[in-house]
């Protein structure tokens, strides 16, 4: 039976019209498209190609052989395509849990290139600010800001939150600037009722001031909190990725830029492989958990990784 090598050689020759341009086509020297010929001529016990000046001609019984042998070759490389595409495709449901905030500006961009490249995978993703069970609610991933307690699971730090002290000029034109965290004491603050802290600590010079802001308005979503500080209601502290663009717009002020605020790593939490909910994932979490928050092409972090940039998000 002749070899698969040795059809693809003859079928090339016959469809370029010479041996040069075949072994050019194939990557291999003439020398071996002309064995290859001439193993597959020994093999059937016909002639097949007959070389001349102007290049190459198919016998009777190579036009024939041709006509068989190219349709083979065809469904051969249909059959190779199948099976990879089968490989790589993607399908089912996502489910994935993601703080509000982080998820419209960052993740939003990235469901929106993975919608496109896999148009057989499903998204169910809930946008939310409260702690989500990883298990019980059956998550694929969850993108956390925090402190993480799953410690079976899967977790991988991204990156580092940054959190920055922030007002609108109108409220500051009307309650002044604080200078120093002291001075907060005399402000309303917008606090953020999400934790159970409600601490906020300042650090100078390495040194810890930690202070319990006062204040009428309380909420646990992030997004009223940045409304509130727009409309003037006070002085908040909130993820820098969240404000950037109102304090480069004028919208909001920075304050105390010299007094530092704690950091908060952001992780992407999976089930632990073989757990009865969620543990298998779809194909897109098992193959590309890291690209769910790590291609995000927003502001900064445009074609960088999370993981690789300790920045401002």
């Amino acid at each position: 039976m002749p070899v698969l090598d040795d059809i693809k050689g003859f079928v090339t020759v016959a469809e370029t019209g010479g041996f040069t341009h075949a072994a050019r086509k194939l990557s291999i020297s003439t020398s071996v498209v002309s064995r290859r010929i001439e193993r597959l001529e020994t093999e059937l016990g016909v002639c097949l190609i007959l070389r001349n000046t102007r290049g190459v001609t198919l016998t009777p019984a190579g036009n024939e052989f041709y006509r068989h042998a190219q349709l083979i070759m065809r469904e051969l490389d249909n059959a190779y395509q199948a099976v990879a595409q089968r490989k790589e495709a993607i399908a089912g449901c996502l489910h994935i849990s993601t703080p509000y905030s982080f998820g419209i500006r960052h993740l939003e961009p990235v469901l929106e290139r993975l919608a496109a490249r896999y148009p057989s995978l499903e998204f169910d993703i809930s946008y939310n600010d409260r702690y989500v069970d990883l298990l019980k609610e059956s998550f694929d991933a969850v993108i956390r800001i925090g402190a993480i307690n799953e410690l079976s699971f899967a977790a991988r730090r991204i990156c580092p939150i940054a959190s920055v002290l922030v007002a609108s000029p109108t409220y500051l034109a009307k309650h002044g600037t604080p200078r120093t965290p002291d001075q907060i004491a005399e402000h309303e603050c917008l606090i953020y009722s999400g934790r159970t802290h409600a601490e906020w600590v300042f650090q100078r010079q390495g040194d810890p001031i930690p202070l319990l802001p006062a204040g009428r308005f309380h909420s646990d979503s992030g997004e009223v909190l940045l409304q509130w500080a727009l409309c003037g209601r006070g002085i908040a502290v909130l993820p820098h990725f969240m404000v950037k663009e109102s304090v480069a717009g004028g919208a909001l002020a920075r304050l105390l830029p010299d007094y530092a605020l704690p950091e908060h790593d952001l992780y992407l939490l999976r089930p632990p492989p073989g757990s009865a909910s969620g543990g298998q994932g779809t194909g897109a979490v098992r193959r590309n958990g890291d690209v769910l928050p790590g291609n995000t092409a927003d502001g900064e972090l445009k074609g960088r990784r999370f993981l690789s940039v300790r920045i401002y998000i």
